[in-house]
């Protein structure tokens, strides 16, 4: 699916079940109702997150609320190992961050750019930096490496996002179809069970698993 950040009635928003940080259990929903939420016409599953009892729908990796204005753990941006972010602001362009602290805060951003940010989503491992196939094997478990599942990807080439769902792939197969693909720039986003993909008024793909978080497309208008 291809989004066109050049629409300028085009709204991208990042959103979460929670209103702020939660260290587990923590609420989750489908997709379709971020979607009717936000009167989204596309919409993708987000991060990895929790599925265990005492942790369920816990992630760790920061997600701006952009309903709220905030961003879902933000404290997680000064390591080093919190990994790559994709943001956008109020006017869609799309930034990338390889290292979340290079980002720093939603202030820091704001002021360095002289933007408002709308949306923002990090999660690993990075698939592809500079048009270069850039996963790294420490960032990647066995059941990535290994595991042929079906698999979903956030990618962004010539202003424009492309949401990909791959089936029976493993997470490195997924970041060759990206570089196939030509992307600029890849996150993996979470698969499996997770996997929802939604697109004017129904879903292309799941929905599985209720999710903590996720990216919607909206009009403006």
């Amino acid at each position: 699916m291809t989004i066109d950040l050049a629409d300028p009635n085009l709204k991208i928003i990042t959103d979460t079940a929670s209103d702020g940080d939660c260290l587990g259990p923590c609420p989750a929903r489908e997709l379709m109702d971020y979607v009717l939420d936000n009167n989204g016409f596309a919409a993708i599953n987000g991060t990895y997150f929790e599925t265990g009892a005492a942790r369920r729908n816990y992630y760790f990796f920061p997600v701006y609320n952009s309903r709220l204005g905030v961003m879902i753990n933000e404290a997680q941006l000064k390591w080093w190992t919190t990994g790559p972010l994709m943001v956008f602001d109020e006017n869609n362009k799309f930034y990338y961050f390889p290292d979340s602290r290079d980002f720093g805060s939603v202030a820091k951003f704001e002021s360095k750019y002289g933007v408002k940010i709308q949306a923002a989503i990090g999660n690993k491992p990075r698939l592809i930096e500079n048009y270069l196939n850039w996963l790294i094997d420490w960032e990647v478990d066995e059941s990535q490496m290994t595991g042929k599942y079906i698999r979903t990807a956030i990618g962004y080439k010539d202003n424009k996002i492309y949401l990909v769902v791959a089936n029976k792939a493993t997470v490195p197969e997924l970041a060759i179809i990206m570089q196939t693909l030509g992307m600029e720039y890849a996150l993996n986003l979470d698969g499996g069970y997770s996997t929802a993909l939604y697109y004017n008024d129904e879903y292309m793909i799941g929905p599985g698993r209720n999710i903590p978080n996720a990216i919607i497309f909206a009009k403006k208008n």
